[in-house]
């Protein structure tokens, strides 16, 4: 019994199970099983509709059971939620995969990888318990053992249900396809098949003209088309899909925006109100001024009306000498006029150096939160690509023959060179680029 465009579906729970999973999708596909693997890294809110469509095609569920894979992640936040907070922080995937197989009465193989499940957690739901056979699983162990086992589980398990395809499906021709990016291969609105990055898969397709389409996981906009004119002969066939020079430039521009929405937007808004706050209090200050002036103006008028001495009118020289002459009123003005604009500069003198200093205060603040947060997701990816390299490196130990380890350890080494340099990465990555 063979699905319609898959064979197997493989189940897995990412923070844990992502190599093994691969390692074995890459197994699988070498003895020409059609394999759905989800590559796709940016999961959240509503279940995909591809995989439950990929679930419900292929007759055998694998499940890849490390110890991560029946833990909720959100379990403990989710405690205190309402039903209506859960239904937006998203389905459990693990889970729900599971569901979906189960109903449509998928062939269940559960795979204890590297025997670290003993059984079933209390916790996990009787159906799914059930449904994973509860203590009946296959095993897949790491290292001289991994061949034999993959070999039992296809001879005792898999062929049961899908007997081992030929090299050739018969009527349809064998085209091989590598991909630089993790994407899917759509038919007519259909996925057809999956590739991750750096990968390989084949496709069996008859006679006839075939339109694909090749769609990154990451961005669902950016695709590839591929036509294929396949003769009655069948010949095998072989194409390339190049997506990841897209993918990159289109990374580089969600950065971009994000620097924009997360620190420029914010920044330029804290300094148009900065601005407004100085203005208003520059006018508030020169408001002050104005009415002191007035006041200044109005109380020596009314001192030199009130202290103005009584004199005979036939007295002129005592007059002259008690009134201020026109000049000496002029004289007085420019002076106290002076002194007020000085005071005022040197306020709004103050003023100005004040905010200065608050302004470089907050920026340095900003650019130290900036470098400290750098550092921390840089060593977080160094740690990520370096755990991968060290799986990957220590199995091509193991495997000397086995070409995808050491192609594995290279891709991860280089990565994680990228956001950190460490001599012993360094050394190891030199090693196997030297390495034929």
């Amino acid at each position: 019994m063979q699905g319609k465009n898959f064979d197997i579906f493989i189940s897995y729970r990412r923070s844990d199970g992502e190599p093994i999973a691969r390692i074995i999708t890459e197994t699988l596909k070498g003895k020409n099983y059609r394999c759905f693997l989800d590559y796709d890294k940016l999961k959240g809110g509503k279940f995909d509709e591809r995989i439950e469509k990929a679930i419900k095609d292929a007759p055998i569920f694998i499940a890849v059971m490390t110890p991560d894979y029946l833990v909720r992640p959100k379990e403990d936040k989710e405690k205190d939620l309402s039903e209506e907070e859960k239904e937006k922080q998203g389905e459990d995937w693990v889970y729900k995969e599971i569901e979906i197989a189960n109903a449509n009465n998928k062939y269940i193989i559960s795979i204890n990888h590297n025997k670290k499940i003993k059984s079933i957690p209390k916790e996990v739901p009787a159906n799914i318990a059930k449904a994973l056979g509860a203590h009946t699983f296959a095993e897949v162990h790491d290292g001289q053992t991994y061949a034999s086992n993959m070999e039992d589980l296809i001879k005792g398990w898999i062929s049961e249900i899908v007997p081992p395809p030929t090299e050739k499906t018969q009527g349809k021709a064998n085209i091989e396809v590598s991909s630089d990016a993790d994407c899917d291969i759509l038919k007519t609105g259909e996925v057809i098949a999956t590739i991750a990055k750096g990968g390989y898969n084949i496709l069996k397709l008859p006679h006839g003209e075939h339109r694909l389409v090749c769609r990154s996981n990451e961005f669902s906009d950016i695709e590839q088309e591929v036509k294929l004119e396949i003769a009655k002969d069948l010949p095998d066939a072989f194409f390339d899909i190049k997506l990841e020079k897209r993918i990159q430039s289109r990374r580089k521009k969600r950065e971009r925006n994000r620097y924009w929405e997360e620190t420029l937007r914010p920044l330029l808004k804290k300094i148009g109100k900065g601005l407004a706050i100085a203005l208003a209090a520059v006018a508030i200050v020169w408001a002050l001024v104005q009415a002191f002036r007035s006041y200044e103006g109005t109380t020596e008028t009314a001192t030199v009306t009130d202290t103005e001495p009584i004199v005979n009118v036939n007295d002129t020289t005592e007059l002259l000498a008690v009134v201020p002459t026109n000049s000496e009123m002029l004289d007085s003005k420019p002076a106290n006029e002076s002194v007020a604009s000085e005071a005022e500069a040197q306020r709004q003198a103050e003023l100005e150096a004040q905010q200065a200093k608050e302004r470089k205060i907050k920026e340095e603040q900003e650019k130290k939160r900036k470098e400290e947060e750098k550092k921390k997701q840089d060593e977080k990816k160094f740690n990520e690509y370096k755990k991968k390299g060290d799986y990957n490196f220590n199995m091509l130990l193991r495997n000397p023959n086995v070409n995808y380890y050491k192609e594995e350890a290279k891709y991860n080494y280089k990565r994680a060179l990228e956001y950190k340099e460490d001599a012993e990465i360094r050394d190891r990555y030199n090693k196997l680029i030297k390495e034929k």
